[in-house]
């Protein structure tokens, strides 16, 4: 089955989402950690509800910023 796909690559670590992919059904955001370095890269897909989760949990759905929805 063919989903989208919206990823996000940083040369270290970082985890961000954005309340407009909610609008997508299936969307996966992939994850891409430490492509300075081929040897320590992660790689990583979750849902828009299982990244929700981990925003929650990371306190960002607390944010005026996400409360705006900007």
């Amino acid at each position: 089955m063919a989903r989208p796909i919206q990823m996000k690559a940083a040369t270290s670590t970082g985890f961000g989402l954005d309340q407009k992919y909610a609008a997508f059904p299936g969307l996966l955001i992939a994850y891409v950690w430490h492509l300075a370095e081929p040897d320590a890269a992660v790689t990583f897909a979750l849902t828009y509800a299982e990244a929700l989760g981990v925003a929650k949990e990371m306190g960002y759905t607390r944010t005026a910023s996400w409360r705006r929805g900007s």
